[in-house]
């Protein structure tokens, strides 16, 4: 396995550390027509923000044992992301997608995503992300996570993010 996506012990232990609470994640998109929208959700604590310029919008490290308010990405850790298309969805076979109705998601699919595993929630086409490319939202984590508890509390954390995500217009 390449050593870059190896996620250290500690991480992988922490599965067993109770998540801190919830907190309310927000930023601004502008739909198609300029029109301003707030999108937020409610993600654990135990995520940190991050933009290294290179990933999509609004990502969240996951570092449980940081009290960081920002972070610096880290290819070891997983994270929480809003996910284009050409990250996901127009690579993700229609017999691979899991039908779901879970917030504005309407199916779910885990794929291979570059050297890395993502759980992605595809979301409704009529959404202000998808008018910017962004097709839903993943959780991105090292192939030696999959099948722990590591990842059990990382999809739980994914699925409170898909069901409180909102998008609500500024006037």
């Amino acid at each position: 396995m390449n050593e870059r996506y190896t996620t250290p012990d500690e991480i992988l232990k922490s599965a067993s550390v109770p998540a801190k609470p919830s907190q309310l994640r927000e930023d601004t998109f502008y739909d198609e027509n300029d029109e301003e929208y707030s999108v937020e959700f409610m993600l654990s604590g135990d995520f940190i923000e991050f933009k290294s310029y290179a990933e999509p919008e609004m990502c969240h490290q996951y570092e449980p044992f940081s009290d960081d308010d920002f972070t610096e990405y880290d290819s070891h850790l997983p994270h929480l992301m809003l996910a284009s298309e050409e990250d996901s969805s127009f690579e993700i076979p229609e017999d691979d997608r899991t039908p779901v109705r879970i917030g504005k998601a309407v199916y779910k699919a885990k794929i291979p995503y570059y050297q890395q595993m993502m759980t992605f929630y595809g979301f409704e086409e009529n959404t202000v992300i998808s008018q910017i490319g962004l097709a839903g939202m993943g959780m991105v984590y090292n192939k030696d996570t999959e099948n722990t508890p590591l990842e059990a509390k990382l999809l739980s954390a994914l699925e409170e993010a898909v069901r409180t995500y909102k998008e609500i217009k500024i006037e």
